[in-house]
């Protein structure tokens, strides 16, 4: 004979709560910071303005995450576990994305999609052309709040609304409309070229040579008169220029001389550091040659806190990571008796030209010539100043 034993029928009170248990532990999944971090938004401030008006200064945004799938660089610390991205999909024109060139992956770019892949990108009189043809635009009222070539912290310049081929508008600015033309080359099918990834060309006009660049610790944007008293207070270290061709430079006469030929040049530049918003340094691009693709970084200084670590590894190749979008050979006079820079030129890849040379501003001043190519560089040698 076999016996059944009935079960005991279980209380409708238990599935309640164990519905109510599920969904407070959905809750707390969900809500738990390293999930909203990895899989929903990132926050991210910008240390400089971007396609202004849209990003000014110290400003705080979220990013979605999801928008265009994921990729190793959405998880913390960025590890390499896969490649390529999953639930990937492209940008549409008019998005503000957030992204990493693929030669530096340790900067976060912010910018607005105007070309797709296959599109010719262009600046023709300070208008963007897309295929040819101009974007439409709508003149506003000027916006007021300085130059952005960082000339006249006064200025009133252009200010535009831009509809985009497929009826998406944004306002912006415009430095200048000086007749100047730039091509971005066209992009290959399935990758798209940001604007900050343009290249110029032979025939083209002259690059961008005051861009704000910015990596880790350090932000390196233009200089203007205003830096005057923290930039020779940071200068004013004799032993900065002890071994310098210009050992008097911290003296107020020859800095002020030293200064006032970086605001004039219009390719000089202050460094800050991100940790203190501090000026400690500065440099500049001179002497740019087209035909030779070939420009100069030079009168470069750090104040001596920041000597043997990191930060001059860094603004070099924030410095060099931009000059070789428009040229194919970086030089650097370094003084004969210099030897620390020359230790320093070494160490990051550059290679030494044969013979001893002067320049016509230093009169009978010995320098070495130290170049670096850029297929060299971005062979391998960029690994050195990372």
């Amino acid at each position: 004979m076999t016996f059944t034993q009935a079960a005991s029928p279980r209380s409708p009170w238990n599935r309640v709560w164990l519905g109510v248990v599920g969904v407070i532990l959905l809750i707390l999944l969900v809500s738990s910071p390293i999930f909203v971090r990895t899989f929903l938004f990132q926050p991210f401030s910008a240390p400089s303005g971007s396609m202004s008006p849209t990003l000014q200064q110290g400003d705080s945004f979220f990013v979605s995450k999801c928008a265009y799938g994921y990729s190793h660089f959405s998880l913390p610390f960025s590890p390499p576990l896969f490649s390529g991205r999953i639930f990937g999909s492209e940008p549409a024109r008019g998005d503000v994305v957030v992204f990493r060139l693929p030669k530096n992956t340790s900067t976060d770019y912010v910018k607005r999609v105007v070309g797709l892949p296959g599109d010719r990108i262009q600046m023709k009189q300070g208008l963007l052309t897309i295929n040819g043809t101009p974007v439409q635009r709508e003149r506003l009222v000027d916006f007021i709040g300085g130059d952005l070539c960082g000339s006249d912290p006064a200025a009133r310049v252009k200010h535009w609304r831009e509809t985009l081929p497929n009826g998406v508008s944004h306002e912006g600015v415009r430095a200048r409309s000086d007749g100047s033309t730039f091509t971005q080359a066209t992009g290959r099918a399935g990758r798209l070229r940001p604007k900050s990834e343009q290249r110029y060309q032979l025939g083209m006009s002259k690059p961008d040579f005051q861009p704000t660049l910015i990596g880790p610790t350090v932000i390196i944007r233009p200089v203007v008169a205003e830096d005057w008293p923290e930039l020779f207070a940071a200068g004013s270290d004799p032993l900065i220029w002890k071994v310098h061709p210009s050992p008097d430079r911290y003296t107020e006469p020859a800095f002020r001389k030293f200064f006032d030929g970086a605001v004039a040049s219009k390719m000089g530049f202050v460094f800050v550091d991100r940790a203190t918003n501090r000026l400690i340094g500065s440099s500049r691009y001179h002497g740019y040659d087209a035909e030779r693709r070939e420009i100069e970084i030079g009168w470069t200084f750090i104040v001596r806190e920041h000597w043997g670590g990191p930060t001059n590894r860094e603004v070099k190749r924030l410095m060099l990571d931009h000059a070789f979008t428009f040229v194919d050979t970086v030089i650097f006079w370094v003084g004969e008796r210099n030897w620390r820079s020359q230790g320093a030129m070494t160490k990051i890849g550059g290679v030494r030209r044969s013979g001893l040379f002067t320049r016509e501003a230093t009169g009978a001043t010995p320098y070495f010539i130290f170049e670096i190519g850029k297929d060299e560089y971005e062979q391998g040698g960029r690994a050195l100043v990372e």
